[in-house]
């Protein structure tokens, strides 16, 4: 299963709150390593206005879960 099938079945197609991301006990926090390795493919698009993240995808493009 590729990061983009797993993002789309945690997550789903729309846009994500940053603090969804995010696991583990308060001061153990980390982020979920599927958002690093998308994030670092440049696979995301990340709206810093509402701080909100979602899987790119392009134009009249299908995602399906």
């Amino acid at each position: 299963m590729t990061d983009e099938h797993i993002w789309l079945l945690k997550y789903g197609s729309g846009w994500v709150p940053w603090y969804e991301l995010i696991s583990g006990p308060v001061g153990e926090q980390e982020v979920d390593s599927t958002h690093s390795r998308l994030l670092d493919a440049e696979k995301l698009e990340i709206d810093k206005n509402t701080m909100r993240v979602r899987l790119k995808r392009e134009k009249n493009e299908l995602i399906r879960v």
